[in-house]
């Protein structure tokens, strides 16, 4: 969440060495955390700013090399051992269905979930495309995540509009066997990520952002009705109980 925020306050013109000095530590403190995937993904993102978004191409720039530079001590020494890794590409999410699928369907986890033409499944578990909102919160992020910020049109604010191009470029690396080709190239950090279906997981949160944002502008200007009122409560009570049934969705029927 405080990377959603911080590109949201991404500075405009001159290097902010402040917001550089918070994005990149940021990335650091989720690096020594332990979140090495997120890590990446973050510097992934950061990349794909740099490519499509002129107004933040400079910041993502030097912030993803001060993350790179301030977690080398946890870099180097297991590049040394790089070498000797011996892992294989897995996939993405299969299919379009299966990536609805995971978003709309509480799914019991398995460790054998069959994946077509995927020779190694008992590698994979459910879990990995497992991003359940459910179809209250499904519509909550296409109205008010998606539609409502893009009826704006010409004056879609430039902070929101240079975050699509990342977020679809993300989608369209999750599908499949679409990152092989960088995963092959055996770049460090880049060539760690054999599941890419977890490459959802940014635009998903940025997408519940811009939602909530999003509906927050919707109430500002429009006054609910007694139907309208009936529906937000409505779909909000569906929202959660749907969440915590997935929630409590496990293999042994017990939370943990």
């Amino acid at each position: 969440p405080f990377l959603a925020i911080l590109l949201f306050e991404t500075p405009s013109g001159r290097l902010d060495w402040g917001w550089l000095l918070k994005l990149s530590l940021l990335i650091t403190v989720i690096f020594i955390q332990g979140t090495f995937h997120l890590v990446v993904w973050c510097l992934i993102f950061l990349g794909l700013l740099v490519l499509f978004d002129r107004q933040r191409r400079k910041h993502a720039f030097w912030a993803a090399l001060f993350a790179l530079l301030f977690s080398l001590f946890r870099i180097l020494p297991a590049a040394l051992n790089s070498g000797t890794l011996s892992v294989e590409f897995l996939t993405g999410f299969a299919t379009s269905g299966d990536f609805l699928r995971g978003m709309l369907e509480v799914v019991q986890p398995s460790l054998d979930y069959t994946l077509p033409g995927n020779l190694v499944t008992h590698h994979i578990g459910w879990w990995e495309f497992d991003f359940f909102i459910g179809w209250a919160g499904f519509a909550f992020i296409a109205v008010f995540g998606v539609w409502m910020w893009a009826r704006e049109g010409k004056i879609l604010p430039s902070w929101v509009r240079g975050l699509y191009l990342p977020m679809i470029a993300l989608f369209i690396l999750s599908m499949g066997k679409l990152y092989q080709p960088i995963f092959m190239l055996n770049i460090p950090l880049l060539t760690a990520e054999r599941v890419t279906s977890r490459f959802w997981t940014l635009p998903l949160v940025f997408l519940i952002f811009l939602a909530a944002i999003g509906l927050q502008k919707y109430l500002d200007r429009s006054r609910l009705g007694r139907l309208g009122l009936m529906v937000y409560l409505s779909g909000t009570l569906v929202l959660v109980t749907d969440l915590q049934r997935h929630g409590r969705a496990l293999p042994d029927g017990r939370r943990q």
